[in-house]
């Protein structure tokens, strides 16, 4: 029996799923492989845009399921009012606790581990019901796109790949998903946390809310004139090293046309010049970011040692207890 006929029978015997998985005995990809790399080559091409307003077309989903999203609410408001009361029970253990000889200190402490006990149990819900919502919202877009994709045109699909449409289905989706079960609940979080962090600041001590929002500029102006450079530069990184990756794939699949005409040596200087460029724009990359991580630090760090030294004098001077300055700490923080 011939090689041929020896690696047809063996395919043949294999089930139809995993013949149709596996790549072919001749060393050629599977179906599922070609697929998938159009799948990742439809992705990549697709150009990056910042526009969210396509975003509002979810908004019909996830009104099919108000009463899970008004619960994800609930959830975030208290638990984001429980993280800001540990601040507030700090202040009172440290300014009332001790008083007529700590007989109040066990209440107070107490009632810091019922907020933590309380905190821990709306974040639990917080996160189960933000991403129950997501995901819901996420399985119905899934069926919706698939029943829309069905019912086009054929002719649609004469200038629309198959790869195209199902990475549609599967990247776009997960990317979605991402946003709206992890990015959604962390942005609303943080920002409730902002705006609820800066008005107990102000009543805990207006001057030192002053002083710290005067740093915030300083320390985001490293981020966006760093972190612009920082990005810049890691795209050309990628570019770089992708080159090199793309001459070695050349003259791997053409290693028989390099090695007839002898020029192995020169595909491997070739190659070297290429990676030693790109280790060359990540040398750049490493070196801003340095800068921008030394500059953030010492900008943050010089901040937060400065109002806590005018903090202290406060205490000194009777225009601040040594609670408030404890709540302001960890507000700040």
């Amino acid at each position: 029996m011939t090689d041929q006929s020896a690696a047809s029978a063996r395919s043949a015997s294999l089930p139809a799923g995993r013949a149709a998985g596996a790549a072919s005995l001749d060393g050629r990809p599977s179906a599922g492989a070609v697929l998938a790399e159009q799948m990742s080559e439809a992705g990549e091409k697709r150009a990056k845009r910042r526009d969210i307003r396509p975003l509002a077309r979810l908004i019909p989903y996830a009104l099919r399921h108000k009463g899970h999203a008004l619960m994800a609410v609930f959830w975030l408001l208290l638990s984001t009012t429980a993280s800001l009361g540990l601040t507030a029970l700090a202040r009172g253990a440290i300014d009332h606790g001790f008083e007529d000889g700590g007989a109040r200190l066990n209440l107070w402490f107490l009632l810091l581990g019922a907020n933590a006990l309380f905190l821990g149990l709306a974040t639990a819900a917080r996160y189960f019901y933000v991403t129950r919502t997501g995901e819901r919202v996420i399985a119905d877009v899934r069926k919706g796109l698939f029943g829309r994709i069905l019912t086009l045109d054929p002719s649609f699909y004469a200038h629309m790949r198959t790869g195209e449409v199902l990475s549609r289905l599967t990247t776009d989706i997960a990317l979605v998903e991402t946003l709206m079960t992890t990015s959604v609940s962390y942005a609303l979080r943080n920002f409730l946390t902002l705006i609820g962090g800066v008005v107990l600041l102000f009543f805990v001590s207006p001057k030192l809310t002053g002083l710290v929002l005067l740093i915030v500029p300083f320390l985001l102006g490293p981020i966006f004139i760093f972190g612009r450079r920082v990005r810049k530069l890691t795209v050309a990184s990628q570019d770089r090293f992708a080159g090199a990756v793309g001459f070695a794939g050349e003259s791997v699949d053409a290693v028989e046309t390099v090695q007839a005409f002898g020029r192995e040596h020169s595909a491997i200087a070739r190659f070297g010049a290429a990676v030693e460029d790109a280790f060359d724009a990540s040398l750049k990359r490493m070196r801003a970011r340095a800068w921008m991580t030394a500059l953030i630090i010492v900008v943050m760090f010089g901040g937060v040692t400065l109002v806590l030294w005018l903090g202290a004098r406060d205490v000194v001077a009777g225009q601040m207890t040594p609670g408030a300055l404890l709540q302001f700490v960890l507000l700040s923080v």
